[in-house]
């Protein structure tokens, strides 16, 4: 039998999670959805059974991609056009900081994940124009 008070936390702790939805909110440089043109080349990735790719820079440091069962599995070239479908940030107890996510469609109707910032910053997304390297956004758990 368990201990009660070791099944109150885990109950209380799975409470401490969630997503915020970032479309309905001028806290980025994008509102959603927005058909948006690739001005880099990206890599659309697999992370172990997971059904959504991660958009990542391409190409990119591979060192420990077999470990983490990171696999590319295509690349898409500047000039492309993507739908950006969801702008979310997820925050809870196991994340840290809250992570800001783009979230649509490619050309082929993968689906993907772009991690685009965390917190009260983001990054250069591969769609923008160069910009400094991190900004920081309005977007507050």
């Amino acid at each position: 039998m368990r201990h009660p008070v070791f099944l109150l936390l885990l109950v209380a702790l799975s409470g401490c999670a969630g997503v915020h939805d970032l479309g309905d909110r001028n806290c980025l440089p994008l509102q959603v959805p927005a058909d948006v043109i690739l001005v880099q080349e990206v890599g659309l990735y697999t992370r172990g059974e997971t059904a959504t790719k991660l958009l990542m820079e391409h190409p990119r440091d591979a060192a420990n991609d077999a470990s983490a069962r990171i696999r590319l599995e295509t690349t898409l070239e500047p000039g492309t056009s993507i739908r950006i479908q969801r702008l979310v940030q997820e925050w809870g107890y196991d994340i840290g900081q809250a992570s800001i996510k783009a979230m649509g469609l490619t050309p082929d109707g993968d689906k993907f994940e772009y991690h685009w910032g965390f917190g009260d910053k983001i990054y250069r997304a591969p769609w923008e124009p160069e910009t400094s390297d991190v900004r920081v956004v309005a977007c507050k758990t």
